[in-house]
C-alpha cells in the first residue's frame, strides 16, 4: 500500500504545519505549468501529492491510514531508519521558485542563511525541510529555533536519543566521513539506545573523537566571522554580496542580490560558487571582473 508520508517526504509525526508546509512546497516544485521536466511525471507526481495530503490533513484519514500501515508492517516506523544521504534532485528546484522571497527575507533575517547553509553541511533533506518551513509559515524570526527542531529530528531518527552519540555522527557527516555514520546508525538499530555509552566508547576507539575537529572548526568558522563579518562589498547603504568560510579554510560566493543586474549577472556567471585561498583572492577577483572597488 502506499505510504503518505513517504510520498510527501515527511516523518511519521510530522506536524500539521509541516504537512501543509510541505504540500505547498511540492506543489511549486511539481505542478505540470512550472516543472521543467516531463510534463506526465509532473502530473503523475502531483496525483500522488494531493492524494496524500487530502489524507494526512484530515485527522481521521490519518489515523485510519496509520492503522493500516500498522496491519501491513508492524515495524513501519522503523523500516526507513538506514542512514542515507540520498537526495532528489528535483527538490532543489524549490529553491529556485522562492528564490525572491528567500532573498528578501534575508534581508531582514540574515541568520536563515546561516542556518540553512549548516543544515546542508550534515543533510540536504533536512536543509530543504528547514526552508520550506520558514518560508512556508513565514516563520523567520524562529529560524534558529525550526533549525535545531529539523537537525534534532533527523540526528535522533538515525542514530538514537544521546546527545554525545548524536554529536559524534553529526560531526562524521560533516567530515564526510559517511563510512562511521552509517556505523554508528547500524549499531543503534542493532543494540539501542540502551547502548548508545558502549557505541560512543567503541568509535572513539576505532577512529578518534571527531567532536574534537567539529570543535576546533566551529572555533576557525566563528573566528573567520569575527574578523571578515558576513558581507563583502557594498553600493551605498546595500550589501549586496555574501560569502561562506569552508571547511578547508577557502572562501566562496554563496549568493549575490541587491545590486545593478548587470553587476549580479556578471557575478553570477564568473565568480558564484568559485573557491578561492584568501578572501584578499576574493576580493581581488570580483573588483578584476567588475570593475567596483
Amino acid at each position: 500500500m502506499k505510504n503518505y508520508y513517504k510520498i510527501l517526504n515527511i516523518e511519521f509525526d510530522a506536524t500539521e504545519d509541516t504537512i501543509r508546509s510541505t504540500y505547498k512546497a511540492l506543489s511549486k516544485i511539481y505542478h505540470p505549468d512550472l516543472y521543467k521536466g516531463d510534463k506526465k511525471h509532473a502530473e503523475a507526481k502531483m496525483k500522488e501529492i494531493n492524494e496524500a495530503y487530502a489524507c494526512l490533513k484530515d485527522p481521521i484519514k490519518r489515523q485510519k491510514h496509520d492503522e493500516e500501515l500498522k496491519g501491513n508492517d508492524f515495524n513501519f516506523q522503523d523500516s526507513d531508519k538506514t542512514y542515507s544521504d540520498h537526495f532528489d534532485e528535483d527538490l532543489n528546484e524549490y529553491g529556485s521558485r522562492i528564490k525572491d522571497d528567500w532573498d528578501f527575507a534575508s534581508q531582514y533575517h540574515p541568520e536563515i542563511i546561516r542556518e540553512f547553509n549548516s543544515l546542508e553541511l550534515v543533510d540536504k533533506k533536512v536543509a530543504f525541510n528547514f526552508r520550506v518551513y520558514v518560508i512556508e509559515n513565514k516563520a523567520f524570526s524562529n529560524a534558529k529555533q525550526i533549525a535545531n527542531m529539523f537537525l534534532n529530528i533527523f540526528l535522533e531518527k538515525y542514530f538514537g536519543t544521546d546527545n554525545e552519540l548524536k554529536e559524534y555522527a553529526k560531526a562524521a557527516i560533516i567530515f564526510k566521513k559517511k563510512k562511521i555514520a552509517k556505523e554508528i546508525n547500524k549499531s543503534i538499530k542493532i543494540l539501542g539506545n540502551g547502548s548508545s555509552k558502549k557505541i560512543l566508547t567503541k568509535m572513539i576507539e576505532k577512529y578518534g573523537d571527531l567532536r574534537d575537529e567539529d570543535e576546533n572548526e566551529s572555533e576557525r568558522r566563528n573566528e573567520s566571522d569575527r574578523r571578515f563579518g558576513s558581507f563583502l562589498h557594498e553600493f551605498g547603504n546595500k550589501k549586496y554580496l555574501r560569502y561562506y568560510a569552508n571547511r578547508s579554510g577557502s572562501f566562496e560566493i554563496i549568493e549575490v542580490y541587491d545590486c545593478p543586474e548587470v553587476i549580479e549577472k556578471t557575478l553570477e556567471k564568473t565568480l558564484l560558487g568559485r573557491k578561492f585561498d584568501t578572501l584578499k583572492d576574493l576580493e581581488e577577483a570580483v573588483i578584476r571582473v567588475t570593475g567596483i572597488y
